[in-house]
């Protein structure tokens, strides 16, 4: 989320939206805009990549970004988890991000460093059904 200029929150994408509306009308409720157009061995990869998961839930971490203010410390990741053990302890884990990030792997099937960000992409969306992510997310 964002926040606009009278401090009310907003997507990313439909701030993107916003600033590009004069080059024309963007449909973000149009499924066919979120298609990243996958090729089939983009899709294939994604898929095999999943397959350790036989089907069972997971839940998908990006450990950080290309820029170290990112990064939010092995702390922090470990509060999350525990928090999240109560309800979702049974869940596999899945960590996507850059490679220098492929250390946080170690306690799941770690997709980090691996393949390109699109094959990262693919196999999130896949698992959810849909036919591409959503926008990326700035945080104020």
């Amino acid at each position: 989320m964002t926040y606009d200029a009278s401090g009310l929150r907003e997507m990313e994408c439909v701030r993107l939206a916003r600033s590009l509306r004069a080059l024309g009308p963007i449909d973000l409720d149009d499924r066919r805009n979120w298609d990243l157009r996958l090729s089939p061995d983009e899709i294939e990869a994604g898929e095999k990549a999943l397959e350790p998961f036989a089907g069972a839930p997971f839940v998908a971490i990006n450990m950080g970004g290309k820029v170290v203010e990112k990064h939010w410390g092995d702390d922090n990741w470990r509060k999350l988890l525990a928090d999240l053990a109560p309800t979702h302890g049974g869940y596999g884990l899945l960590f996507l991000g850059a490679g220098d990030e492929s250390e946080g792997r170690r306690r799941g099937r770690g997709l980090a460093g691996r393949r390109g960000q699109r094959l990262r992409r693919a196999r999130a969306a896949r698992k959810r059904g849909r036919p591409a992510p959503r926008a990326p997310v700035r945080r104020p």
